[in-house]
């Protein structure tokens, strides 16, 4: 989702999301770096912690979806609709892991 046209509110979009040091962070989608606001659970395949047997990851990434739901907002889910994150935009630069 780097930067090919926006996305509109209300669709889904598949979206890898590397885990590897954790789930606080998405990254170019829309222009912005997106910081986690919610208190959900957290994955960190880095840290050896797993998420939830029903979450599809591989490797070191979930593979679900982005929507869109305002501006301001996106929600992070898994296949059957569950949403496992939520994220707003961030000014801050994103943090890198190594």
């Amino acid at each position: 989702m780097s930067s090919a046209a926006p996305y509109p509110p209300g669709e889904r979009y598949g979206y890898p999301l590397y885990i590897h040091c954790g789930m606080d962070q998405l990254y170019e989608v829309n222009g912005h770096t997106w910081r986690r606001f919610d208190d959900g659970p957290e994955v960190d395949t880095g840290a050896g912690e797993g998420g939830s047997d029903d979450w599809p990851i591989a490797q070191q990434a979930i593979f679900g979806f982005v929507t869109l739901v305002e501006d301001d907002l996106i929600k992070y889910s898994i296949a059957g609709g569950e949403v496992i994150a939520t994220y707003v935009p961030t000014n801050a630069e994103p943090e890198v892991c190594m």
